[in-house]
């Protein structure tokens, strides 16, 4: 087994996931669905609006 502390920031389009602005839930859902991840923790440091332009 293997532990990863993982360290970053993620943004995204809360009206494009299941759990909108919960990111946490979010990456619980996907990592439930994952074979071979056992356990995670998750916390937020930060969770706010902002703007953003996406570059082409």
């Amino acid at each position: 087994m293997r532990k990863a502390i993982i360290r970053g920031y993620i943004i995204f389009d809360e009206e494009e996931l299941q759990h909108k602005d919960n990111i946490i839930g979010q990456i619980d859902h996907e990592l439930f669905n994952v074979e071979g991840v056992v356990e995670w923790e998750f916390d937020y440091e930060l969770n706010e609006e902002i703007e953003y332009v996406q570059e082409d």
